[in-house]
């Protein structure tokens, strides 16, 4: 620990030092997975986790969810990356097929 940070509140310690927040952190890791998947550069392979969405523009990654009945599935990886990958941009699917 930093010295006299200890007696700081979460997110005055994180303005001090500069640091990302636990959510954007996960946030960040989940991009990153999706990322790696879609490269197929890590397992599990990503046509077994995910439905790709039928678009009009060939190179853009749209997901569906699938449907839930519970809570519990919603937390799930493949359930809350959905989202954010759907809201990314034009410019981030050219990357994905570089």
């Amino acid at each position: 620990m930093v010295p006299g940070m200890k007696v700081l509140p979460y997110k005055e310690r994180l303005r001090q030092l500069s640091l990302w927040t636990l959510e954007e952190r996960r946030n960040r890791a989940d991009l990153i997975d999706m990322f790696k998947m879609l490269r197929g550069k890590s397992s599990p392979n990503f046509d077994s986790l995910f439905k790709r969405r039928t678009c009009l523009q060939e190179d853009s990654v749209k997901l569906m969810k699938h449907h839930c009945t519970t809570d519990l599935r919603k937390y799930f990886f493949s359930e809350r990356v959905i989202d954010r990958q759907n809201m990314l941009t034009e410019d981030c699917f050219f990357m994905y097929n570089q």
